[in-house]
């Protein structure tokens, strides 16, 4: 399941730079809309926490996104950027690109040099309804999920001393994990993106309560603090 998160995610984020356009003017979005300032060697720094039932912080760290490559074409896109995460945990990386109607389409390595799960495109921009299913057995767990993504309005995000209007897509998804001894799972979690059209990005990831075995589970949070340039 978080898998899931990492892919719409990576959470990450998709600065797209394009130093052949120019900017538009703030809160239009669109193909020109480009944070021309980040390249290669950029960090974007995220708090990331979890609140239980109670609105009490669990447990808060910070993570580190870096620009690792600009100007990529990859499996059929063009002016895509590469962005890597640095958890105390792991490392990963995806891809990124921005639609000419302003939507975000992002693309998970996995580890692969060949990302097995496809583009999956959010639609921030359009502000319009889609849906993306995935299918697939990884290490004896089958696992079956179905994205419904709709948009939910603009918003404002303050990161700092920078405020940036945001474009919100509500996605609800329905998984079914399947495991080797027979256990079923079945998963209903809410996500909620915001991408700044300006800085053609995810600059927070709100990942809802859920019920868990009759309990109310907690809410996770992802969001931008700070950019280094």
């Amino acid at each position: 399941m978080k898998k899931l998160l990492v892919v719409c995610a990576v959470v990450s984020l998709l600065p797209l730079f394009n130093s052949c356009k120019t900017p538009t003017s703030p809160g239009s979005g669109g193909a020109n809309s480009i944070f021309f300032n980040l390249r290669p060697g950029s960090r974007l720094i995220y708090e990331e926490y979890d609140i239980d039932p109670t609105n009490t912080i669990m447990w808060r760290d910070t993570v580190t996104d870096s620009v690792l490559a600009t100007h990529l074409i990859v499996a059929g896109k063009t002016n895509v950027i590469a962005i890597g995460s640095a958890y105390p945990y792991s490392n990963d990386f995806a891809y990124y690109a921005l639609e000419p109607n302003g939507d975000l389409s992002v693309l998970d390595n996995n580890g692969n040099v060949v990302p097995p799960f496809g583009w999956i495109t959010i639609p921030c921009g359009s502000q319009s309804t889609s849906t993306w299913r995935y299918d697939t057995t990884i290490g004896g767990q089958h696992l079956y999920e179905i994205l419904n993504m709709s948009g939910a309005g603009i918003h404002i995000l303050t990161a700092g001393t920078q405020i940036f209007p945001t474009k919100r897509v509500k996605i609800d998804i329905t998984a079914t994990e399947s495991e080797s001894n027979g256990q079923i799972e079945i998963l209903n979690p809410t996500v909620m993106l915001d991408v700044s059209p300006d800085l053609g990005l995810i600059v927070k990831e709100d990942d809802l309560p859920t019920m868990d075995d009759g309990k109310m589970g907690g809410e996770h949070i992802r969001r931008l603090v700070s950019v280094q340039y």
